[in-house]
Order: structure tokens, then C-alpha cells, then sequence
């Protein structure tokens, strides 16, 4: 889970990084004016395309690992209590099987 945790960190760090390489590119701001006299430069083009993108795909992630989180817990809680249920079985089966001999020792004390 550790690792996971590590490697979904990287991926939001690498998105991050390329819409920032992209943004901080000075040739993405270089102007071929064209005769008509339109949007020429990567960075008009683009229209905040990259930033978007990398923000979406970092929000869908952070969203994926709070749900990923919650489920480990609802299992952390469900193993906490499967444990508990195991100790209160372990007690009482202790406790059938003591009550098991002490009927079996009355039984050979008074002949039954």
C-alpha cells in the first residue's frame, strides 16, 4: 500500500511537471504571425489546455486514493473486529471445554 501510496505521488509529480515544462518552454511562446493575423504560438493554441488536463488527472487521482483509503480502513475496522470475534471464541471455547472436564471429572468422581 506503501509503495502505491509512493508511486501515485511520482505520477501526480510527473503531470505536474510536464504542464509546467510545457508552460515555461520560452519556443511555446514564439509568434509566427501569420497574414491573417491569427493565434500562432503553442501557448495561445493550447489555451490552458495542459493546465486543465493535469489538474483534472491530479484531481481524479487524489479522489481515487481518498476512496482507496476509506475502503482500507473499512477492512482495518472489519479485520479489528473479525480479531475481537476471534478472542471471544478462543474465550468460550476455553470456557466449553473447562466446563467439558469439570462435568467429565463430577461424572468419574460420583460414578455416573
Amino acid at each position: 500500500m506503501k509503495n502505491q501510496t509512493v508511486e501515485n505521488l511520482n505520477n501526480r509529480i510527473e503531470l505536474l511537471k510536464k504542464a509546467l515544462e510545457f508552460y515555461a518552454n520560452k519556443d511555446n511562446y514564439n509568434q509566427n504571425i501569420p497574414a491573417n493575423n491569427e493565434l500562432s504560438s503553442k501557448i495561445e493554441l493550447d489555451e490552458g489546455y495542459q493546465a486543465r488536463f493535469t489538474l483534472e488527472q491530479v484531481g481524479q487521482l487524489d479522489t481515487y486514493m481518498e476512496e482507496l483509503n476509506e475502503k482500507v480502513d473499512e477492512i482495518n475496522k472489519s479485520s479489528e473486529s473479525l480479531d475481537s470475534t476471534k478472542e471471544v471464541d478462543s474465550t468460550l471455547s476455553q470456557r466449553i471445554n473447562d466446563i467439558k472436564i469439570n462435568v467429565k471429572n463430577l461424572k468419574d468422581q460420583y460414578g455416573l
